[in-house]
């Protein structure tokens, strides 16, 4: 998740909160000469503002339902890096490949993983995620440095 953007995220929903009531009671008194449309205006777009940065925040903070997820079937991967999130793998093979892993959701169906397959973790929430399961004994990582993955192998999707 980008810090930034959580941050201006978060700001414009404060100041938005505060600002909220004050604007809709001088909105109705401005309502009453039913002539000033522009009070109702900057309400109803500062409310609209609002729930879009609040939208926004809880989607990169995964409190929202995933959008479906980039379906790849039967692929081979030879010396690639391939990105991981948002992405369903059935029936690929990863060989000598770098996954690149930035936090995001992603599946494995009878995936195989020949040679060495690297982890390149892409974010800071995936590096805290991955030290949490090595400290835990989910993790292992080989002698070389690589992080070594044994994926489930659920049926493939119905189609």
């Amino acid at each position: 998740m980008d810090a930034l953007s959580n941050i201006a995220n978060v700001l414009q929903i404060l100041t938005s909160l505060v600002f909220v009531r004050p604007l809709w009671q001088w909105g109705k008194r401005a309502m009453q000469d039913r002539k000033k449309l522009f009070p109702v205006v900057l309400v109803v777009a500062l409310l609209s503002t609002t729930a879009v940065s609040a939208l926004a925040l809880a989607d990169r903070a995964g409190y929202l339902p995933h959008r479906n997820l980039i379906v790849v079937q039967n692929r081979h991967y030879d010396n690639e890096t391939v990105v991981v999130d948002d992405h369903a793998f059935y029936n690929c093979t990863f060989e000598n490949a770098h996954l690149k892993y930035g936090g995001g959701e992603y599946k494995f169906f009878s995936a195989t993983f020949k040679d060495h397959v690297f982890i390149l973790l892409d974010s800071e929430a995936a590096t805290n995620t991955y030290q949490l399961m090595a400290l835990l004994g989910l993790a292992h990582v080989s002698p070389d440095g690589h992080v070594q993955m044994v994926p489930a192998n659920p049926p493939p999707p119905e189609k």
